[in-house]
């Protein structure tokens, strides 16, 4: 049942009938979010939407990079990335993406949603060990809906992250800063690593 009765939950101001203000970020909202280090809640409010999203739940070099720039390039199915990897984040996108956990939440709720009120976020295995003792993201985000994400040819996926790791290049158009070279052992690992992820 609706009402108009809300609770502030992290910036956000959720109705009892499970809307949240959606707030539609602007490029020159991002910027100046980015630079103040602010909230979710300091970004303008646009609209009222229901707000729902998804997580994809992967491994790494499972495809998921290519997966979430089709989904971003529809402009009608969020914006998934790996917002609970801060370093990532920074490295790639955001010099001042933070470290606190609700503060990563508001940027999926921001920056990771599109005008119609879909979110998206991306995650692997041990990014959840990471921040399982420090936040219950799930109950956090409305409406959420999971996706497994695998790779078929788990022996090429083990061959990419050990060529990532040993060369430094994760994405088309970073600049390596190691050489590739053969190493059985290396890709024995990741081949563990990711059975285990995908077990999970």
């Amino acid at each position: 049942m609706a009402c108009d009765a809300r609770h502030d939950n992290g910036g956000f101001h959720v109705a009892r009938s499970g809307r949240r203000h959606f707030q539609e970020a602007t490029p020159t909202d991002l910027s100046a979010f980015a630079e103040g280090g602010r909230s979710a809640k300091d970004l303008p409010l646009n609209r009222d939407v229901l707000m729902r999203g998804f997580a994809i739940c992967t491994a790494p070099r499972s495809g998921s990079n290519f997966v979430s720039q089709l989904l971003s390039s529809t402009g009608q199915l969020g914006r998934p990335l790996e917002y609970f990897n801060g370093p990532g984040r920074r490295y790639f996108d955001d010099p001042n993406y933070p470290d606190d956990r609700g503060r990563q939440v508001d940027r999926i709720l921001t920056m990771g949603a599109t005008p119609n009120g879909i979110y998206g976020l991306k995650i692997f295995a041990h990014q959840h060990d990471w921040i399982e003792g420090e936040i219950k993201w799930t109950s956090m985000l409305p409406n959420l809906q999971f996706v497994f994400l695998r790779r078929r040819d788990t022996l090429a996926q083990a061959i990419s992250w050990t060529r990532a790791l040993q060369t430094g290049q994760y994405r088309h158009g970073q600049t390596p800063t190691g050489e590739a070279g053969f190493d059985g052992e290396a890709i024995l690992a990741r081949l563990r690593a990711i059975t285990t992820e995908y077990a999970r």
